[in-house]
């Protein structure tokens, strides 16, 4: 998450804030208590997990607005094995048309990401077209 930080820094200052010191830490549980008992303002963190956080802890924490622009988990497979690729892109196609990935989407992560690419991205170009902030 570290280099999505110059867009959260962008949004900053068009508000006229600016981003403060960065403090990294080694796992996500540490962060949450710094938090929590205010020697950290606030933590970024992709929305699945801060999610799973706030339906645990909301009497805590509470979800802050998107910092950066879309992200995407992905599913790698080896350069070349065009065959195992194009069979999870038809089995995931296929849970998309049919309706279980919103359903399991939303079981499990608490919402529903209609707007996941329906291509491969084979290249960090793409990657990074995909994922800019608008």
């Amino acid at each position: 998450l570290l280099s999505r930080l110059p867009e959260l820094g962008a949004m900053l200052e068009k508000t006229g804030g600016k981003l403060g010191k960065v403090v990294e830490y080694t796992s996500y549980p540490e962060i949450y208590e710094d938090v929590a008992n205010g020697r950290l303002d606030y933590t970024v963190n992709a929305i699945v997990g801060a999610q799973n956080l706030i339906s645990k802890r909301g009497d805590t924490f509470a979800l802050g607005e998107a910092v950066s622009g879309p992200g995407f988990h992905a599913y790698p497979v080896p350069k070349g094995n065009e065959d195992l690729l194009k069979y999870l892109n038809g089995f995931i196609t296929h849970l998309y048309k049919n309706g279980k990935l919103a359903e399991l989407q939303k079981k499990w992560f608490g919402q529903v990401f209609p707007d996941l690419p329906r291509q491969s991205i084979k290249s960090v170009k793409e990657f990074k077209m995909l994922t800019a902030a608008k």
